[in-house]
């Protein structure tokens, strides 16, 4: 039995997808994707901060940051923690920071926005974005959470919360912003929170990071009003991840890592200056006008990049479905949670927008290329 794909999508920034043929197996082809790779890590215990003038003495550059919270609109910065929501019970402290009180009148949630532990602020509506301020280990600090409730019939209301604010400064000649992407008022957790440099896309943070160009090493003070910067002195090799991408769209994200806190976006250039070592992807994003496509590790070997040397991956197009299939009282069963889209590097592609596509799929007997189903499948 063969299974024919039509795909009127611009996924992998292809304009179009006219056919795509794919192999498919009564039997798992391929090993269920672990926890672990969809999961964020977790969190590192935040390190301590580092005294500034023992930092200045060897050679490292201050770089301040500003309180930017996203009051209105929403948040203006991907980041791979996006759109995670965190159950609040009303009477329990919102954790950021040192903690902010909370409590309840009338059936609605009340928090402390002044820092003075008295919860006297009632919020009302579904969804509201809040400005709190409060200290985290000692030192104040000020951020913006994002509120929403919603009715559970007889019982009490159900609040859930998530972070809205970014530490905004510059680099260079770059924007950078911080994000305390976990909302735990720590903005230094490797691995965790987020560093978006000259884009709207934030990295997992880590030690190193590709500002105009140049390697700096990276460290971050807790309470996010300060970043430090001092140019990467060791070896290094070359990552050009465009020009061997066949796609029609853009790159827009590509994050490699090579673990050991390592986490670089290497999208925005032809020759990413990276540290010797091993690199998976560990996401992306590529987009075509509103459609987009996220991108992970998938079965991709590593990229091996070695100094002073230039590694150039082929990937993108053509893109292949690896599926699998069972056959039940003689009907054939697919389920969408079965498919993968491989790309020509074994990358994959997944969590498109928008959000419903409905490609259509042909069922073939093998031999004869007979017909034996045509129908549409609801991707979402």
């Amino acid at each position: 039995m063969r299974i024919r794909w039509i795909l009127p999508l611009a996924l992998a920034g292809c304009a179009a997808w006219a056919l795509a043929d794919g192999g498919g197996a009564a039997t798992p082809a391929h090993a269920q994707e672990t926890k672990a790779e969809r999961a964020p890590q977790p969190p590192a215990a935040p390190a301590p901060d580092a005294d500034p003038q023992a930092l200045q003495a060897d050679g490292w550059e201050a770089h301040p940051l500003t309180f930017a919270p996203a009051t209105r609109e929403p948040f203006p910065f991907h980041t791979p923690l996006a759109g995670t929501w965190a159950d609040l019970a009303p009477g329990s402290p919102l954790p950021i920071g040192d903690g902010v009180a909370t409590g309840s009148e009338k059936n609605y949630l009340s928090l402390d926005l002044d820092g003075d532990g008295k919860p006297e602020t009632v919020l009302r509506s579904i969804e509201e974005v809040v400005t709190v301020k409060t200290r985290s280990r000692g030192a104040p600090l000020t951020v913006a959470v994002r509120v929403r409730s919603r009715e559970a019939g007889d019982q009490a209301r159900q609040y859930s919360w998530q972070r809205n604010t970014a530490m905004v400064g510059k680099i260079g000649k770059s924007r950078v912003a911080l994000i305390d992407d976990n909302g735990n008022g720590a903005f230094n957790e490797t691995g965790v929170d987020a560093l978006a440099v000259g884009s709207r896309f934030g990295s997992p943070l880590g030690g190193l990071a590709c500002v105009d160009g140049a390697l700096l090493r990276l460290r971050v003070e807790a309470n996010g009003q300060r970043l430090w910067t001092k140019a990467y002195d060791g070896p290094t090799g070359t990552i050009d991840a465009v020009s061997g991408l066949k796609a029609k769209g853009k790159l827009e994200w590509l994050v490699l890592t090579s673990g050991a806190g390592v986490f670089l976006d290497v999208a925005g250039t032809k020759a990413a200056a990276v540290p010797p070592g091993k690199y998976t992807i560990a996401m992306g994003q590529l987009g075509a006008g509103k459609m987009t496509a996220q991108i992970r590790n998938g079965t991709m070997p590593a990229l091996d990049v070695v100094a002073g040397a230039t590694t150039r991956p082929a990937w993108g197009m053509p893109v292949r479905f690896d599926f699998t299939y069972a056959v039940v009282n003689g009907r054939v069963e697919l389920k969408w949670s079965d498919v993968r889209l491989v790309g020509a590097g074994k990358e994959e592609y997944h969590t498109f927008t928008p959000e419903t596509i409905t490609p259509k799929v042909e069922v073939r007997e093998a031999k004869t290329g007979k017909d034996l189903r045509k129908g549409t499948m609801c991707l979402s």
